[in-house]
């Protein structure tokens, strides 16, 4: 997968999975259905799979080292 769409699927996995867990949470205080248990435990596994899609997304435009065009690139020319 690409950068970006690992970046929007996790970010958009995540805050889905929150928002499911609070509406699970609200409503299982007042009906009490085990469904809503599952929902919670499916909504904690979700959120960590976005947030694993979110953390392997890659390196976009980060190289390391300086550029090699600037006077920072080698700030000790001579070996010293």
């Amino acid at each position: 997968m690409d950068f970006w769409v690992r970046g929007v699927l996790g970010w958009a996995l995540m805050v889905a999975a929150v928002a499911g867990f609070a509406w699970c949470t609200i409503d299982l205080i007042s009906t009490g259905t085990p469904w809503l248990i599952a929902g919670d435990i499916a909504s904690v596994f979700a959120f960590l799979l976005g947030g694993w899609l979110f953390a392997t997304r890659g390196r976009e435009a980060t190289q390391p080292g300086l550029p090699e065009d600037t006077p920072l690139a080698n700030p000790r020319p001579f070996g010293n």
